[in-house]
């Protein structure tokens, strides 16, 4: 498939109020029947973004805020909950976020937003590149703070949140009727040469949720999860300046289908182009069920060029849950957890440093025995996915 994007994005400020519009037009070429599309591989001529801004500098003693209200993007932190990137179209949302920022570098950031819905969703429209306007949601809510400390010693930063989701069904949307909050909180150091860096994020949720969004499901269950992500790099002051990671990542998946209780971890509206690969056509894993170990190892060979080199393995958190979104599960466990392995590689390259910029990898994924064995062997034993992205900015 090849993706063709354009983002047209126009500010107008006047005194302490910006006006901020973003035009999207996203579609694509090549796909045919058997091209794995989502309702976010198309975004032909659409509204992106419309809000105002209104700064107030020093609304309280040594306190900036700035409130952002309409159709706007929000990413929080490390992007894993909650997260502007998705696939080729943005998440995008409407509602108001509030930054508060302190002269001693504590920032504060509460929101309320309502996700937009992106369209078409019918499969022959996006193959035709329909135009359709997206839509706000009418059953789902996301509030939320968000906070960011001070720089601590030897550099670490720290992050807290707590977020809460509702959604029901409203009007044509069918969704697993939920109400969880999510609790967490995210400590990390900046890459350093010479210097050991870490990366430690941990967050638990409660609250109710059903199995699934069929609307006959009508049983209200106890959400109990958690995710935690692990990662401990180095890098050497020589050539190449290589950093390596050893990286592990849990999501918690539903111990026991047939039980009160879902255990399976809600990703949100988190990122995983960081940890399990590429988007857009390559999506096997998600923030969800999930238990990986993986080692990656950077090099710079110039200020310009960076290239990746990260192996994964993957596996289920619990053997009797379902695998990500894929659909394919085993209640009773005897399929096992392994999902297989992944080997990336990523190359990112600055041509132009502002203008045009080269994005270019490989994945070769070969399957474990859970899904060999609940597809009856019709998984082939080796998928590759390879990619070339471009961006002209000017």
């Amino acid at each position: 498939m090849l993706i063709y994007r354009s983002a047209v994005e126009g500010r107008y400020t006047r005194g302490d109020a910006q006006l901020c519009v973003e035009l999207l037009d996203v579609r694509q070429a090549f796909a045919d029947e058997g091209t794995p599309l989502t309702r976010r591989s198309v975004e032909a001529a659409n509204l992106q973004q419309l809000y105002i801004t209104w700064h107030w500098p020093e609304a309280f003693a040594d306190s900036n805020v700035d409130i952002n209200l309409g159709r706007q993007t929000l990413s929080l932190g490390s992007r894993r909950l909650v997260s502007r990137s998705a696939s080729n179209g943005p998440v995008i949302v409407t509602g108001g976020v509030a930054n508060l920022e302190r002269e001693r570098g504590e920032k504060w950031t509460v929101f309320s937003l309502v996700p937009v819905l992106s369209f078409p969703s019918a499969r022959a429209d996006i193959l035709e590149n329909r135009s359709e306007r997206n839509k706000e949601s009418h059953g789902t809510r996301l509030t939320g703070v968000f906070v960011q400390l001070p720089e601590y010693r030897l550099g670490l930063h720290s992050e807290y949140y707590a977020l809460h989701l509702r959604e029901v069904d409203a009007g044509n949307e069918e969704v697993a009727d939920l109400r969880i909050n999510t609790v967490g909180t995210h400590l990390y150091t900046p890459v350093a040469l010479g210097r050991m860096d870490y990366d430690l994020e941990a967050a638990v949720q409660a609250g109710k949720s059903r199995a699934s969004s069929a609307s006959s499901d009508l049983l209200d269950l106890k959400h109990r999860a958690y995710f935690y992500h692990l990662s401990f790099g180095y890098s050497l002051d020589t050539a190449l300046a290589p950093h390596v990671q050893l990286l592990y990542d849990f999501a918690s998946g539903d111990r026991n289908p047939n039980d009160a209780q879902n255990n399976r971890f809600d990703t949100l509206f988190g990122a995983r182009r960081s940890e399990f690969g590429p988007s857009s056509l390559y999506g096997p894993f998600y923030r969800t069920n999930l238990s990986t170990l993986g080692l990656r190892l950077t090099v710079s060979p110039s200020p310009a060029l960076e290239m990746i080199f990260t192996v994964r393995d993957f596996a289920l958190a619990s053997s009797r849950d379902e695998w990500g979104k894929s659909g394919w599960q085993d209640s009773s466990g005897q399929s096992g957890r392994d999902l297989g392995r992944h080997l990336e590689t990523r190359m990112r390259w600055d041509a132009i440093p502002g203008n045009l910029a080269v994005d270019t990898g490989m994945v070769w994924l070969h399957a474990g025995d859970f899904p060999r064995q609940v597809s009856s062997d019709h998984t082939p034993s080796l998928s590759r996915y390879a990619y070339l992205q471009t961006s002209l900015s000017f």
